[in-house]
């Protein structure tokens, strides 16, 4: 696999001039103009390769995003939106990336799959059944996703009432956040009971959860 993370590095080193943000000069705006040209014949090369098979030891198989972090690095955001409002979120999503080509699409990768329902107070599928949209961002790009790239989507998105990954980049949008989980208060209520003096509270977690100090 190490020889395939390595090509893969050189070569979303090479597409990042395609990603927000625009390059600042005259010879990274020409460059970027002509990869845009040439991204959907590359892109349409790996499509075309048919159907392919693989085998690998059992505990090496099974999970997909198996990667060399240190020549792939990634940087993710996901967004989970209740399961019967797929088809909207994905027109919006096709919306979306049609009216701002590259600096909404980005040269990476976004991930869309579904997820059953939990029963946790702040899981992202607290009582239902959620399709998930999990976007990439190769850490070693120009720029910043919060800022650059993740913004526009949380935006657009928002009216579909999404939850988000806590494992992941956040948009830091709290009070919306908040609307999402019925629960919320009660796990608030019940987090101040069982950890008073906030071992277990971080100072990202008191500005993400707005949890005073």
């Amino acid at each position: 696999m190490r020889p395939a993370h390595f090509f893969l590095n050189l070569l979303l080193r090479t597409l990042d001039v395609i990603n927000p943000p625009v390059p600042a000069t005259r010879l990274g705006r020409v460059v970027r103009a002509l990869i845009e040209r040439s991204y959907p014949v590359l892109a349409s090369g790996f499509l075309s390769a048919g159907t392919q098979r693989f085998q690998d030891t059992w505990l090496d198989g099974p999970p997909m995003d198996r990667v060399d972090n240190k020549l792939v690095p990634t940087e993710f955001t996901e967004m989970w939106f209740p399961l019967d409002k797929t088809r909207d979120v994905m027109r919006e999503l096709e919306a979306y990336y049609r009216e701002g080509g590259y600096r909404h699409t980005g040269s990476f990768s976004c991930e869309i799959y579904c997820t059953p329902r939990s029963e946790f107070w702040l899981s992202p599928g607290f009582q239902q059944d959620v399709v998930k949209i999990n976007l990439f961002w190769f850490a070693k790009n120009r720029g910043d996703p919060t800022t650059d790239f993740f913004p526009g989507i949380w935006q657009r998105l928002k009216p579909h009432g999404y939850r988000m990954h806590w494992g992941k980049l956040l948009s830091g949008d709290v009070a919306y956040l908040r609307r999402q989980y019925p629960r919320w208060d009660d796990f608030m209520t019940l987090r101040a009971r069982m950890d008073p003096r906030q071992l277990f509270v971080s100072q990202y977690w008191r500005t993400q959860l707005e949890i005073a100090s």
